[in-house]
């Protein structure tokens, strides 16, 4: 019905127009004496090729946006021009299809740039940091000083950050890949949870931070895919340990599973500093570190954007709840399988 008047409202002054001279015509006709049918024969005669008129416009006009709609669906479907206007219509579509087709490759082709050098730019880096490495390793097996033994290990535990910053930086560069290349199938989350707390010992001891594995259970099923779910819930725990260890004390950081209706939470619950109530709303920008960032030389204000397009291309929903200065917990919200 909105067509019909979206169209009607195009012809209104070619209505008015035949209104007016029907009105003209109608009253000449009356004021004629002697008075004959043939008037009022042309009268609706007028009428009937009017309506005719309106009504095969109305059906070209309908036509042409249906075929508009399955044009945008499908940008090589043949649209029909019915009229001067819509073939002026068309023209500019295809000026701007033509552009937009340019500018969408010249991005592609600059996006692939921009991977190929991060990627080889990551991979230089993580050569010479695991090169380091195991110069390092081979370095502690011989009887050293403490006061040598110690430095030495902090250049080992910064070159490991070296080699999570090269690889966070490849996962930043296939992001768009999530959606389209996912594999979505039936996992148990509490073995994933439970490998990613297990292998993560070295940086809770570092930092001196104690994980607490609340989870009764021994199967949970989700579906999700497993390696993205990995990436995100270890960027997460990442941001729980960084910004707890910035305390100076020893903290928690809890794990629990909640089964909710036809939902599975798992909460990741961090004694840290917590986020300010008014950086909330800004926290899965891209780059942002906000004033916490300002206390961790390390931060990038990549961890959560990356976590929060995973959680997005997976279909999963990524929640933040946090109290200034006690702490955050962040829950991730999974269809149960």
């Amino acid at each position: 019905m909105k067509r019909f008047f979206d169209f009607f409202k195009d012809k209104l002054i070619f209505t008015l127009g035949f209104i007016v001279l029907t009105i003209v015509f109608s009253i000449f006709f009356l004021s004629i004496p002697q008075k004959n049918s043939f008037p009022l024969l042309i009268l609706l005669t007028a009428m009937f090729i009017y309506v005719a008129v309106i009504g095969v416009e109305y059906y070209k006009y309908i036509r042409f946006v249906k075929e508009l709609i399955e044009f945008q669906k499908d940008s090589d479907f043949f649209v029909k021009a019915n009229s001067t206007e819509q073939r002026f219509c068309l023209e500019m579509i295809n000026i701007i299809k033509k552009q937009a087709c340019r500018e969408k490759d010249n991005n592609i082709e600059k996006n692939d740039l921009l991977k190929n050098t991060v990627n080889k730019w990551g991979l230089m880096q993580k050569q010479t940091a695991t090169q380091l490495i195991e110069l390092i390793n081979s370095t502690t097996r011989l009887s050293i000083p403490r006061e040598v033994k110690e430095p030495i290990e902090d250049i080992k535990y910064y070159c490991d950050k070296i080699l999570n910053d090269t690889k966070m930086l490849s996962e930043l560069t296939k992001l768009d890949e999530v959606s389209d290349n996912k594999e979505m199938d039936k996992y148990n989350l509490v073995d994933q949870v439970t490998y990613i707390i297990e292998s993560n010992k070295k940086s809770f001891s570092y930092n001196g931070v104690t994980p607490e594995n609340k989870i009764s259970e021994e199967e949970v099923y989700i579906t999700t895919d497993l390696k993205w779910n990995g990436i995100m819930i270890r960027h997460i725990l990442s941001n729980a340990v960084k910004f707890s260890c910035i305390k100076g004390e020893s903290t928690t950081i809890t794990f629990d599973i909640i089964k909710k209706d036809h939902d599975v939470i798992l909460e990741i619950h961090d004694q840290g500093i917590g986020i300010p109530e008014d950086e909330i709303n800004k926290i899965f920008l891209p780059f942002f570190t906000g004033k916490n960032g300002s206390l961790y030389s390390d931060s990038t204000g990549l961890g959560l954007y990356i976590s929060k397009c995973i959680a997005d291309g997976l279909g999963h929903e990524l929640k933040i709840e946090s109290d200034h200065e006690n702490g955050t917990k962040v829950s991730i919200v999974y269809m149960r399988a």
